[in-house]
């Protein structure tokens, strides 16, 4: 923490004023024990016992002050203290001595040169644009999990107004769209239409798996959706 009485740093540039600080303490100024009489008094303080002792109070006081004022500084995230002020007051017995400054952010002036102000300025555009691009990212990923549910959903919609509550496989969910889009359907037509990312047997096991729960029906070798009218 650099102190200073003036209001201007050789070196540094004030970037911000952070608050002014201050703090007080009493401290007493009787006569010290012992020196009952006036005579005692009178020699105390023409020796200088009286006097030496004060000061001695005086700097423990403003030493005290001084850390006081600067931990609230730092508190606040001030690296300085300008215009360092004490002040004293007597109010009868005691004395009143207080510390005023203004606590502040600085910098060296290396630091500040036109050329670092402006690369700490692009580095924080910089950090600005990489956050909106990640901030917009990740609305776009939620906006696509939003439309894949409600896709989904819609889906699950179909199948059911189909009769069908079992967990189909993509697989098993692109062949029976298929079918029913189609109507009838030969097994020809079905290999026609297989995806690249499937292979022969998992169309085989998904056809067979669609049979067996009664999604589609075989007639003339030709595959069509139950009609639930059959039922």
């Amino acid at each position: 923490m650099i102190l200073t009485t003036g209001h201007n740093l050789e070196g540094y540039v004030i970037t911000e004023y952070v608050d002014v600080i201050f703090d007080e303490l009493l401290v007493g100024i009787g006569f010290k024990k012992g020196l009952t009489s006036t005579i005692d008094n009178v020699i105390s303080s023409f020796t200088g016992t009286e006097a030496t002792e004060m000061i001695e109070r005086l700097n423990m006081v403003k030493a005290a002050l001084k850390y006081r004022v600067i931990r609230k500084a730092e508190n606040l995230g001030a690296n300085a203290l300008i215009g360092v002020d004490f002040e004293s007051s007597r109010l009868g017995e005691l004395l009143m001595v207080s510390m005023t400054a203004t606590a502040v952010k600085i910098e060296t002036l290396a630091d500040y040169s036109p050329e670092t102000v402006e690369s700490k300025q692009r580095l924080i555009e910089e950090e600005k644009e990489r956050t909106e691009r990640l901030r917009k990212a990740e609305e776009q990923r939620l906006e696509g999990e939003q439309k894949r549910a409600a896709e989904r959903r819609k889906e699950d919609e179909f199948f059911a107004s189909f009769g069908i509550t079992e967990e189909l496989s993509s697989t098993e969910r692109s062949l029976f769209k298929a079918i029913h889009r189609n109507e009838n359907i030969d097994i020809i037509g079905i290999s026609r239409m297989i995806p690249r990312n499937m292979t022969q047997s998992e169309v085989i096991e998904a056809l067979q798996r669609l049979l067996d729960m009664g999604a589609i029906i075989v007639e003339d070798e030709c595959y069509r959706v139950r009609d639930m009218e059959e039922e």
